[in-house]
């Protein structure tokens, strides 16, 4: 088997969640997740920045306000570097046992966040991803879509939530999160957009087949 047929068989079990803050992604990922193990499937279950205990010590250092001066090319070699522990680690040996990969948030949080809103060159962060991921993009990603006003009236209600320094930015913030992440999926065949607005369960209805196609697959990878 060619290396371009082994990498095209694991970017086909590697999938992604992406949204704005209050979005959902979570639980979202989470039952999604469920409802693919009670079919049969052996699912990994991940989050960025974290994943690894390398990438745990660095998420809390990243989501404190500890971290909001960091310039943001800098943060964005932060995150490549524990993506790419991420997927040395964790995500590559997972795929090449057969494993579906779920991750709550990947390069395209990168793309977004540090290359776009923060000012890092998404050009930029992408060829550091390049190098980072050595191909393995995602072959699928679900983007919850949220309207702005919705996103920061659940920041504000969700008691038990952990806030993050990106929680605490102004709406002007969060509108450039979800323009840049338009921005992707405008030009991103992989991106299946769905509204958040929607119950969790109506979520993971309309999207499990959606993957289950795509797993099996009966949907080319872009």
């Amino acid at each position: 088997m060619g290396e371009e047929t082994l990498l095209t068989l694991l970017r086909r079990r590697l999938v992604t969640v992406e949204g704005p803050e209050g979005s959902g992604k979570t639980t979202f990922a989470l039952r999604l997740r469920e409802e693919l193990v009670s079919s049969g499937y052996d699912v990994v279950f991940t989050r960025e920045p974290g994943g690894t205990p390398l990438g745990e010590q660095v998420r809390t250092f990243l989501l404190s306000e500890e971290s909001a001066d960091v310039d943001p090319l800098t943060e964005a070699l932060f995150y490549a570097a524990v993506r790419r522990e991420h997927v040395v680690r964790v995500i590559r040996p997972a795929l090449e046992a057969g494993r579906v990969v779920l991750v709550d948030r990947f390069v395209d949080s990168s793309l977004v966040y540090q290359g776009m809103v923060r000012g890092a060159g998404v050009e930029r962060v992408r060829a550091i991803n390049e190098v980072v991921l050595e191909g393995l993009w995602p072959s699928l990603t679900f983007y919850l879509d949220l309207p702005v006003e919705e996103a920061l009236e659940r920041l504000t209600r969700d008691e038990g939530r952990v806030y993050s320094r990106f929680d605490r930015l102004d709406a002007a913030f969060h509108a450039s999160v979800r323009e840049g992440y338009e921005r992707l999926v405008r030009s991103e065949p992989r991106f299946v957009r769905l509204d958040a607005r929607l119950a969790p369960d109506e979520l993971v209805r309309r999207a499990l087949p959606i993957l289950t196609r795509h797993l099996a697959g009966e949907a080319p990878l872009p």
